[in-house]
């Protein structure tokens, strides 16, 4: 993500305040719409009635999913013979004081 003194958006938090909303002031779009800011595509990005349309999955779930389809498509690489050969011995270790 790009960093510039002129993508700081101080003088817009100092406006809307510490309850305020910065998503509907001209700068924050206009960033968005010149690609400056990564919108999220983890959950919903929608109303709450989309939400609910989808499933009202929690978060939480989703972010399991996604873990899971990350750890399905990982592909280890081989260990060098003498690190699997110090793995085996370790592993025969650990089994042997148990």
């Amino acid at each position: 993500m790009p960093v510039r003194d002129e993508l700081w958006l101080d003088d817009v938090l100092d406006c809307v305040g510490p309850s305020g909303t910065f998503l509907g002031e001209r700068s924050t779009r206009a960033n968005v719409r010149a690609g400056e800011w990564r919108l999220s595509d983890f959950g919903v990005q929608g109303s709450w009635d989309a939400w609910r349309t989808e499933g009202a999955t929690r978060s939480l779930d989703s972010a399991r999913e996604h873990v899971d389809e990350i750890l399905e498509s990982q592909v280890s690489l081989p260990y060098a013979d003498d690190v699997a050969a110090a793995l085996r011995d370790l592993e025969l270790r650990a089994a042997a004081s148990a």
